[in-house]
């Protein structure tokens, strides 16, 4: 199983997945509660919310969430759509898709001055199954995977999302026995991670195996 340029085992990625923070899966991801249907994404950003992302260890000031309100009130949600996947995201194949979700991603991050981990938090509650969550460390690891596809695809930019992208269509194999395995567990919390995308399946691997690894 790949996690950016280093392989590992399914039964290791069972194992960050459980040692990866329950704290930030109960709150940020279940909203306080362990729940045995997935959740719906809705283009609402609510005050609640913040209290999530701030569970997710994501800084958040009374300013930043005004400016989070006026871009969530201005942005073009109907441009990407709910039931969108990250892996079916190829910059190859859809452009324009890809165009589109750079837009919005923007307009949170720099045209609103959200900057990327708050950005990418508000935007993976609307959309869970696309958005991938990227912290200081994980954009770190991720660095030189990403600045390789950029040089391949002739990008002027770091792709980071495009590596996700790439390890999730890489992983599929991978990602369905593990979701099984965790579909049948009897464990409650194993039942309700399958619950959640493969694109937070697949980022909170990378970063516990980051966390655990010193990177």
């Amino acid at each position: 199983m790949r996690v950016g340029r280093t392989q590992i085992s399914t039964d290791e990625a069972w194992l960050l997945l459980h040692v990866y923070r329950q704290d930030a899966v109960l709150y940020f991801d279940f909203n306080g509660s362990l729940s045995s249907t997935a959740a719906l994404p809705n283009d609402e950003l609510a005050l609640a919310d913040f209290g999530r992302i701030v569970a997710l260890g994501v800084k958040v000031d009374s300013a930043l969430i005004s400016k989070a309100f006026a871009a969530a009130q201005s942005a073009c949600w109907d441009c990407v759509p709910y039931e969108l996947n990250l892996q079916q995201a190829d910059p190859l194949v859809y452009p324009e898709l890809l165009a589109r979700i750079t837009e919005l991603y923007a307009h949170f991050r720099y045209e609103h001055g959200l900057g990327a981990e708050l950005a990418l938090a508000i935007l993976h509650l609307r959309r869970p199954s696309l958005v991938p969550l990227f912290t200081a460390p994980l954009f770190a690891f991720y660095s030189m995977r990403a600045n390789d596809i950029a040089r391949e695809s002739h990008s002027s930019t770091p792709m980071f999302w495009e590596s996700i992208r790439r390890d999730l269509v890489e992983n599929t194999a991978e990602m369905g026995e593990i979701r099984s395995k965790l579909a049948t567990d009897t464990d409650a919390y194993s039942q309700s991670l399958a619950l959640l995308s493969d694109v937070r399946l697949h980022c909170m691997i990378a970063q516990q195996y980051v966390d655990s690894s010193g990177r």
